[in-house]
C-alpha cells in the first residue's frame, strides 16, 4: 500500500471513525492486497517465507509467532509491541486501528473486529461502515473463540476466556 492511500480522504475517514464507503476503488485494491498476502503466509510451510509476508502484511506489529488461516482486512492498521502470537484461524477486521501491547496472544480462532456496519438496512446495503479502535493491554491471552467487538478495551495482565464476547472496557 502506497503513502497517498493512507493520505487518502477516504483512509482518513475510515480511520477516524466517520462513515465510510467500503466499496470504494483504494480500499477495495488495498483489501484485495492484503488477501493476497494472508493467502501466500496461509499457502507457505516455509518459515523465512513465513516471515516474510508476515512483514509485509503487518509492518506495524512484532510478530514472534503466527498460526495459519490467518486474515485480516489492510494488516497495517494492526500494531503490536514485542512478543505477539497469534493462533490459527484468527480473524482481525482492521478498517480501524486494533493495538495490542507487548506479550499479547491469541489463541485459536478469536476474532478482533475494529470495524461496525450501519444500523440503517438501506446504509448497510450501500456499504457503509465505521470504526472503532479496539486496545488490548500488556501480558493479555485471548483464549480460543473469543471475540473482541469495536471499542473494546482490556486491561493489562488479563485472560480473556475461551468463547467471552468483550464489548467494553474489560475488566469494568
Amino acid at each position: 500500500m502506497t503513502q497517498s492511500l493512507y493520505s487518502s480522504q477516504i483512509w482518513q475517514q475510515m480511520i477516524a471513525g466517520r462513515p465510510y464507503q467500503t466499496q470504494a476503488k483504494p480500499l477495495k485494491r488495498a483489501r484485495l492486497q492484503a488477501k493476497d498476502y494472508c493467502d501466500r503466509l496461509n499457502g507457505s510451510s516455509v518459515a523465512s517465507e513465513r516471515r516474510r509476508w508476515c512483514e509485509l502484511l503487518l509492518p506495524n506489529a512484532t510478530v514472534a509467532s503466527i498460526g495459519n488461516g490467518f486474515y485480516c482486512d489492510y494488516g497495517v492498521n494492526i500494531s503490536s509491541q514485542a512478543n505477539l502470537q497469534i493462533g490459527n484461524n484468527v480473524v482481525m477486521l482492521d478498517a480501524g486501528l486494533i493495538l495490542l501491547g507487548q506479550n499479547v496472544v491469541l489463541g485459536e480462532g478469536v476474532v478482533i473486529a475494529a470495524m461496525h456496519h450501519m444500523h440503517y438496512e438501506t446504509r448497510r446495503r450501500a456499504g457503509w461502515q465505521y470504526t472503532q479502535p479496539v486496545n488490548i493491554g500488556n501480558n493479555v491471552i485471548i483464549e480460543s473463540g473469543a471475540t473482541i467487538l469495536p471499542g473494546a478495551h482490556i486491561s493489562d495482565n488479563v485472560t480473556i476466556k475461551a468463547n467471552q464476547v468483550v464489548t467494553a472496557r474489560y475488566p469494568a
